[in-house]
């Protein structure tokens, strides 16, 4: 296991600069940054030459879909999400960071439990086109052995893609942020099996009501989610990735929680 952090910037310079003011040798970039005209030799190229400079590129963040490319109603959208995802593969990354539901109305306004997760659940008419859309981006990712680690809010829905689509490579990204939505922060090797985690966020928050909008987000030591039994979860069920941590809260600084989780690692793995 590894402490890594997101970068957004193509600009390998900044990248370099960051990992090593912040103490990581692990970053995540946005797929989002490079070019559509040759995005696999500009994925190439960067990997190269932050490789050069002692930097390695454990996943890249695929393109966020619409709630229209999910559901099959933007062919053109999915296709080209469909090529990026398969120049991130034959790139030689090994993980995407994929938000594929991140875009749908229940979500965006105001999530829990007496609520859908979605505006189509399962049974529902639409419910196939969404399951052949994750069919679709697996069988992309198969060929390019990519991994597409799905951000996870509602476990429940998850559980069910992977399920139907049936892809070993469809698996997710285990954050604790899924205690915001009613989910226990500890149980996401339990939910999916260490098999299906390919990323893993580290964030905390303390829980004011229900819903998103009753957490506010602090910086990862001042919550109620306990990250050394998180990541003794983990290290327990041999997981071997990348934990970056993220939404730090007003005064987080990302030095300090690289710092805060490579303390808990090293104590945990003593």
């Amino acid at each position: 296991m590894r402490i890594g952090i997101h970068a957004s910037t193509p600009d390998t310079a900044q990248v370099v600069q960051l990992c090593r003011e912040v103490g990581v040798r692990d970053v995540i970039l946005s797929a989002r940054e490079f070019s559509a005209e040759d995005p696999r030799g500009d994925i190439e190229r960067a990997v190269a030459s932050l490789g050069n400079q002692g930097i390695s590129v454990g996943a890249m963040i695929a393109p966020n879909p619409s709630r229209e490319a999910v559901l099959g109603q933007a062919e053109e959208e999915v296709a080209s999400l469909c090529a990026r995802l398969r120049a991130i593969g034959e790139a030689g990354i090994q993980v995407a960071l994929f938000y594929p539901v991140d875009r749908f109305r229940n979500y965006l306004a105001e999530y829990h439990h007496t609520k859908p997760p979605l505006e189509v659940m399962p049974g529902e008419p639409g419910w196939e086109g969404i399951v052949a859309f994750f069919r679709r981006v697996c069988d992309v990712a198969e060929a390019a052995d990519l991994r597409l680690a799905c951000h996870v809010f509602a476990v429940e829905i998850m559980q069910r893609i992977i399920r139907e689509t049936s892809s070993p490579n469809l698996g997710i990204t285990y954050c604790t942020g899924m205690y915001q939505f009613g989910n226990d922060p500890y149980a996401g090797v339990e939910l999916f099996g260490i098999e299906r985690i390919f990323l893993c966020h580290a964030r905390n928050m303390r829980r004011h009501g229900p819903g998103r909008q009753g957490h506010e987000e602090v910086p990862l030591d001042a919550g109620d989610i306990d990250m050394g039994r998180y990541l003794r979860v983990l290290a327990d069920a041999g997981y071997q990735g990348l934990v970056a941590p993220e939404h730090l809260g007003a005064g987080g600084s990302l030095k300090d929680a690289v710092a805060y989780l490579q303390a808990l690692l090293a104590a945990i793995q003593k």
